[in-house]
């Protein structure tokens, strides 16, 4: 029995938040797999409606060039959208020129960007030799990263495997329960491809109970035809405590953002549901009435975030007490959990919350939201607030600024996790 990891959107996009963390941490445990199950396992790509095996080292070390050009040039037609054209007073003929060159160029370099792609993915599974998966009767096959990002029904149906055979990772439904919060263009992919799921999919693993209890919920009205198994893990956390001793490396004054006042942490995509809104405005209500409090943002530019980042790149006290950072190493990153008084994770909705802990794995204090995946997820530890006005996370933070984080919490690692992740595997076989 062979167990076959799909990686596909992570081995294009170069990213390194949220799913793609998972998928990394799950493909890089093959030594435990083989050791203790004494499984063979693989991660794979699709490509012209079939899979193909891909290096494992390549998934897990190297960021691939054309997704860190495709990030770059997002970024910089970002910023000049945000800095230049949003800010244009006069709305001239030579304007409205600029805009259609603008516009025109951003078309070209995308459609270069994606024919470079291609070649690229050409090359790595038919020139380099990359064997092409002949799936065979007793393998399992685990979608295990953003099944909706390419053509899965053809893809999946060419595999041959019966349901049984199939396991999907769910991270979370919110294109189902909050399409608002995401992109048209995902939430079209993802609703195209739950018919798929459900039809060629017997076994689903949630990040989360919440999560898992959704599934069942949206089967049982949706779908009540299929019999499908649906279970969760938890995700790990491979964060070193502040006791241990890490030499960081950090881009020039970095260090600097934490002296002379509290730092308050938030981390995650710049999206609506992480409600950066909010927390700027309980900030931008602080700083009124002369709080010294630093706020740290770190996290890349994602989707319906134009208010919030023209808010920030113009704030008056953006590099004075609010810093904003899209590009951060994880040194910093993980230097930013040690130094800052507290994380502060506001989200409206979410699948697990891994930044949490992340933060517990550290011994950094806690401020999140009062939803229910985060009492899975947080038990005590956290503090809690309700989003729906400011005073409360004000009060939290005026109340906790300068107390040490008294109860502890051990999280999982990322070999428990993925160990527990396998024995969900062991657990739905037949």
């Amino acid at each position: 029995m062979k167990v076959y990891f799909d990686c596909t959107f992570t081995y294009h996009s170069g990213l390194n938040t949220g799913i793609q963390r998972v998928v990394r941490n799950i493909i890089a445990r093959e030594k435990l797999y083989n050791d203790k199950y004494g499984l063979k396992t693989y991660p794979v790509i699709c490509f012209g409606g079939n899979y193909y095996e891909i290096d494992r080292d390549f998934v897990l070390d190297v960021k691939p060039v054309t997704a860190s050009i495709g990030q770059k040039i997002k970024s910089i037609f970002d910023r000049f959208r945000q800095g230049v054209l949003k800010n244009f007073r006069f709305k001239t003929l030579s304007f409205r020129m600029m805009v259609k060159v603008f516009n025109g160029l951003e078309w070209l370099l995308k459609r270069l960007f994606w024919v470079i792609k291609g070649l690229r993915v050409f090359r790595t599974v038919i020139i380099s030799g990359n064997k092409k998966v002949n799936f065979e009767e007793e393998d399992i096959f685990i979608l295990l990263d953003a099944f909706w990002t390419y053509d899965l029904g053809r893809a999946i149906g060419r595999t041959n495997l019966n349901r049984d055979q199939i396991y999907s990772v769910i991270y979370d439904l919110i294109p189902v329960t909050h399409p608002d919060f995401v992109e048209e263009q995902d939430h079209s992919r993802f609703m195209k491809m739950l018919p798929v799921l459900a039809t060629h999919v017997g076994n689903f693993i949630g990040i989360s109970n919440a999560v898992a209890e959704e599934l069942k919920l949206y089967f049982q009205n949706e779908y009540p035809q299929h019999k499908v198994k649906i279970g969760f893990f938890i995700l790990g956390s491979d964060f070193k405590p502040k006791s241990s001793e890490i030499r960081f490396e950090l881009r020039s004054q970095f260090a600097d953002i934490f002296k002379n006042a509290p730092v308050w942490l938030v981390v995650g995509t710049i999206e609506p549901r992480k409600n950066h809104t909010y927390i700027l405005s309980v900030f931008d209500e602080m700083w009124k009435q002369g709080a010294n409090d630093k706020l740290l943002i770190i996290g890349r530019i994602g989707w319906k975030c134009d208010r919030i980042i023209s808010r920030i790149q113009n704030h008056i006290e953006l590099g004075k007490k609010l810093f904003f950072f899209t590009d951060a190493s994880d040194d910093e990153l993980l230097y930013s959990y040690r130094h800052s008084e507290g994380l502060i994770f506001a989200s409206l909705v979410e699948g697990f919350g891994l930044p949490i802990v992340e933060a517990m794995a550290s011994g950094l204090k806690v401020l999140c939201s009062d939803i229910p995946v985060f009492r899975e997820v947080g038990g005590e530890y956290p503090s809690y607030f309700n989003t729906e006005a400011k005073e409360p996370l004000v009060d939290l933070i005026t109340q906790s600024r300068g107390i040490p984080q008294k109860n502890q919490k051990k999280w999982v690692t990322w070999d428990e996790s993925a160990d527990i992740f396998f024995k969900k595997l062991k657990l739905n076989k037949k």
